[in-house]
């Protein structure tokens, strides 16, 4: 089977209307914002670039964040809703790439190896999708 090339689409636009305006991305934990959490995940990854979807008051912010990643990184501004930023995201995806992982950037626990699996099986049946069981706390 032959892995086909993937590109990472990090939607990081929200406004945090519900964080009370802290945006999401730049929420620490354990000395390392979301953002670092996530980008580091994809860098380590088999994906061969990332597109970071975000705001122009946060752009800033996620690029010196960004600085040490080795892949090469577009940043691009985010939609009036989620599903037009990642699409806005997709369209700055390189023609040679076959593959689009889509992630939020609220969410930090994903690492390199969900998503060198996913791209594998998304490779094979045409699309993929990470799942976790749901644990009542």
């Amino acid at each position: 089977m032959c892995i086909k090339k993937a590109c990472a689409v990090i939607a990081a636009a929200g406004s945090g209307r519900r964080m009370g305006g802290i945006s999401k991305p730049n929420i620490e934990i354990l000395g390392k914002t979301l953002f670092e959490y996530v980008l580091e995940a994809f860098d380590r990854s088999s994906v061969s670039e990332i597109v970071v979807v975000c705001s122009e008051d946060n752009e800033a912010s996620l690029r010196a964040l960004a600085g040490n990643i080795a892949k090469p990184i577009t940043f691009t501004r985010g939609g009036a809703t989620r599903a037009e930023s990642v699409a806005n995201g997709i369209s700055c995806a390189s023609k040679e790439c076959e593959i689009i992982c889509t992630h939020d950037c609220a969410r930090p626990f994903v690492t390199a190896k969900m998503i060198d699996k996913t791209v594998k099986e998304a490779s094979f049946h045409g699309a993929a999708c990470v799942c976790s069981p749901v644990t009542d706390t």
